[in-house]
């Protein structure tokens, strides 16, 4: 989204309101797009109860963060599908009305892991560039959702440029902006 301002004062104000994330951007690695993590994949339902826990480190960030998921407790020596679920979303529009947007839940793999004899299992992934606050990183088996935790993706802010003369507009990137209602 870019967002231009031609007045004086408001450059003067966006730049002081933006500048604690744009520290945060700088940090952040190249991201990709969720649906560049991997394969789209069935939403699994857990069946039975939960098995196994599963933490990640960090907890967020913005897109570009290095991800780290561990478990345990799984079932030793099998392989296991970690996946990002997130939203596919559009506007619906005629050519003269606006009726809304839609949202869809998606999941995109992120890994395969295979436990080891203890029923551990570890991978590593950048958090994508996909919509903001909470993704869920799940941990598959087929159709089954075995457990689940969440990684919050943050929102930042970026000036196309970092200098001009005064009362020439600004352009603005953010990312990370949520797709519900007041994110």
């Amino acid at each position: 989204m870019t967002i231009g301002a031609r007045y004086g004062r408001l450059n003067l104000f966006a730049c002081a309101l933006f500048v604690s994330a744009l520290m945060f951007a700088a940090e952040a690695l190249a991201a990709p797009r969720a649906a560049e993590l991997g394969p789209e994949m069935p939403l699994a339902e857990p069946a039975g109860g939960f098995v196994g826990k599963l933490s990640v480190t960090p907890q967020g960030g913005p897109a570009g963060t290095h991800v780290t998921v561990r478990g345990e407790a799984f079932a030793p020596e099998q392989e296991f599908d970690l996946v990002w679920r997130t939203v596919k979303g559009r506007w619906k529009v005629t050519v003269a009305e606006y009726h809304g947007r839609e949202f869809a839940p998606v999941g995109y793999r992120i890994a395969t892991a295979r436990s080891d004899k203890a029923g551990r299992i570890g991978a590593s992934f950048i958090a994508p560039e996909d919509f903001g606050f909470q993704h869920d990183i799940m941990v598959q088996q087929g159709n089954r959702l075995l457990t689940q935790t969440a990684f919050n993706v943050e929102m930042t802010v970026k000036l196309a440029e970092d200098k001009g003369p005064l009362g020439s507009p600004i352009a603005i990137e953010v990312q990370g902006i949520g797709w519900r209602e007041l994110e």
